[in-house]
């Protein structure tokens, strides 16, 4: 599993980690809050129409639950929320997600599953209200705990992926209420593209002020300072005045 200091490194070197928009406060000892964002429906209902022999059922798909920054989840009802953070690993990586304990402890249900190697996108978390009464999260809140291990061997280049962002499965719910811009977002490849959210991750304010404050960087910077320079180049000339006397001393034995 990955602690804190190898998400650190990991996201630092992009090569098989990215997180977009990255939030350095979400990052545990060894895992990361992912938020709720705007995006969450409830989920796809079945009703009966028509008498008799020619009753049938159909799917009505699931409205959106979001509404001024407030996710409602009525008692029994099933919330589907797409995350704010895009995640990319490569083959190398993969995860666990898991449920906050201050959530399941209001009577919202347990999250369990997993995230695979090659995952692009954000998180599709669903969750029931199991309790006797409304519930509600603001977007922005964290609402699954996402844990990381690295794999002994990299996944096979064949592994078959899941639609980026699971665009599979929210494209059913009801999209009438979205305005323009958020059906862009949707649509676009900001969240489901590898480059796009390396790209992004490696352009934001928080990861420039991870990479400036890391240990390897205060080291290079130290080094680089003007008077250790001075410093190393005194010790430098010192040892090549005395390196034909070394070498002589050594030719001895």
């Amino acid at each position: 599993m990955l602690s804190n200091r190898d998400i650190f490194k990991e996201i630092i070197k992009a090569k098989d980690l990215a997180i977009h928009p990255l939030k350095l406060e979400n990052i545990n000892g060894s895992s990361i809050n992912l938020t709720a964002s705007e995006y969450a429906w409830y989920s796809a209902e079945r009703k009966v129409i028509g008498d008799g022999a020619s009753q049938t059922q159909v799917e009505i798909p699931g409205t959106l639950a979001a509404n001024n920054g407030v996710i409602k989840i009525p008692r029994g009802e099933t919330v589907n929320i797409l995350t704010q953070e895009a995640i990319w690993v490569s083959r190398k990586i993969s995860g666990t997600y898991h449920s906050r304990v201050s959530l399941s402890a209001k009577g919202l249900s347990n999250i369990s599953t997993t995230l695979d190697p090659k995952w692009c996108g954000l998180s599709l978390i669903s969750m029931t209200n199991n309790s006797k009464y409304d519930q509600s999260i603001d977007v922005g809140d964290g609402i699954v705990t996402l844990t990381f291990d690295y794999l002994n061997k990299k996944a096979s280049k064949d592994h078959v992926e899941i639609a980026a962002s699971r665009q599979d499965i929210y494209k059913r719910f009801d999209m009438s209420r979205l305005t323009i811009d958020q059906k862009q977002y949707l649509d676009g490849t900001d969240h489901r593209t590898p480059f796009r959210i390396i790209n992004n991750m490696s352009g934001s304010d928080p990861y420039k002020q991870l990479k400036a404050h890391t240990p390897l960087r205060k080291l290079n910077n130290f080094i680089m300072h003007p008077a250790m320079l001075l410093v190393l180049g005194a010790i430098i000339g010192e040892l090549i005045k005395h390196l034909p006397k070394v070498i002589k001393w050594l030719s001895n034995f």
